[in-house]
């Protein structure tokens, strides 16, 4: 009993069709903003990746690419002014 308290299982086991559906209802239902994949087993990563992504992808849930190639472009966060590079410019003027 101890080692079953210490270590409980999440609800999102089961076959990729079951936890793809897990995931989405609670995309649907905003009931989370994102997913931290942990697996007790080496290939639980590379298995969700190959088995449970097509199928969020397929649902449009999950992108199938990105729309910029930086993660400031993929936030929509505007690229700073170079502080360096102004300054240079105005000294040249």
């Amino acid at each position: 009993m101890a080692l079953r308290a210490a270590t409980p299982r999440g609800q999102f086991i089961g076959t990729p069709e079951r936890i793809a559906d897990q995931i989405q209802q609670w995309h649907e239902e905003e009931a989370a903003d994102g997913f931290i994949i942990h697996s007790t087993f080496p290939s639980g990563l590379n298995d969700f990746v190959a088995h449970v992504v097509p199928l969020l992808q397929e649902r449009g849930i999950y992108r199938t690419e990105y729309e910029a190639d930086t993660l400031r472009g993929n936030l929509g966060v505007p690229i700073p002014a170079n502080r360096y590079t102004a300054a240079k410019a105005s000294v040249e003027v």
